[in-house]
């Protein structure tokens, strides 16, 4: 049979600012090392949108993201 698999936000603690998404067992328990970044969380994007010169702002689904095609580690979010 196979196992159930349910996704949770794991390391998320206040002022953090990042998301993090796994998949947890039958246990509720995350399997260790399984933690995946996935976008850090701002209530402003005014000045994150000029850290770089390839940032741009979309809006999809009701949120505003900043991506960067270029360098990842640019990605956020509105929340």
């Amino acid at each position: 049979m196979p196992t159930k698999r349910r996704f949770s936000l794991c390391g998320l603690t206040k002022g953090a600012g990042r998301a993090y998404l796994t998949a947890e067992n039958e246990h509720g328990r995350a399997p260790e090392g399984r933690c995946e970044r996935s976008m850090k969380i701002r209530n402003s994007l005014k000045t994150l949108k000029n850290r770089h010169r390839e940032n741009r702002m979309v809006r999809r689904k009701g949120r505003i993201y900043i991506i960067n095609k270029t360098q990842k580690k640019f990605k956020v979010r509105q929340g």
